[in-house]
């Protein structure tokens, strides 16, 4: 029997950091103990958010689930570091860059089989968008076997997958990607931080860190036999806080 109309969803506001609200961190982790699927879809990933989904993806996989996620590295607040430690932690990681618009989409979606939790907002995955920042987010409840509620749960699963269609321009995450500048210390103490949790700035002469990702077809559209075009150019041109890890 297919799914049949049931009671409205249920939303909840997570309007940080305000006392009287809930955090988005919160909000993932108190469904971890059933789910069996994690996918997120945020303009950039850091450490520091990361280790907030550990346990909630180490529970996912006790149960044999899958755990993913599209990560942006526009704004140079990315850093190879936090790609290391997604690249460990997710089953799948893929990096999108356009290279022309700005990548800043925000979905968190933890579910299994019969229900599915939508977090949609302003928050990254950093300790600030998980926490502590000034962040607006709605946490949408679904039965997914409801049709109305099923049917959102499509239409963001659809959302989500649009990004790494073919012709788009994006590239699955691999070791050899991150492994590339292991030995490389670029980056040092100091320079502020811009409220997500960034970690010094580049060195003179450090590499171009996103010049690589170019180099392994980031930013270039994802089919056979593709060449980068003037949109995707300024791939070559990184923002000046993406630091490379000692």
């Amino acid at each position: 029997m297919g799914p049949i109309q049931g009671p409205p969803m249920r939303t909840q506001r997570l309007l940080q950091p305000f006392r009287d609200t809930r955090r988005v961190g919160a909000a993932l982790a108190e469904r971890s103990s059933d789910a069996t699927s994690l996918w997120i879809l945020t303009a950039w990933a850091q450490e520091s958010g990361l280790k907030h989904l550990r346990p909630l993806v180490d529970a996912i996989r006790a149960r044999q689930g899958h755990a993913e996620a599209i990560l942006g590295v526009d704004q140079g607040i990315a850093t190879l570091e936090g790609l290391r430690q997604a690249l460990q932690l997710f089953d799948a990681v893929y990096l999108f860059h356009d290279g022309e618009r700005t990548f800043h989409p925000k979905l968190y979606v933890i579910e299994n089989d019969r229900s599915a939790r939508l977090v949609i907002g302003s928050s990254n995955v950093t300790e600030g968008g998980f926490y502590t920042n000034f962040e607006a987010s709605v946490a949408i409840d679904l039965n997914r076997r409801t049709r109305s509620d099923n049917r959102l749960r499509k239409e963001a699963r659809q959302y989500y997958e649009s990004f790494i269609a073919s012709g788009m321009p994006f590239r699955q995450l691999d070791a050899p990607l991150s492994d590339r500048h292991r030995n490389i210390n670029s980056c040092r103490a100091g320079g502020g931080t811009d409220g997500e949790g960034t970690q010094g700035v580049l060195r003179t002469g450090a590499p171009r860190v996103v010049g690589a990702l170019a180099a392994r077809g980031v930013g270039q559209r994802d089919r056979p036999g593709a060449r980068s075009s003037a949109r995707h150019r300024s791939l070559h041109d990184p923002p000046t806080r993406w630091c490379a890890a000692a």
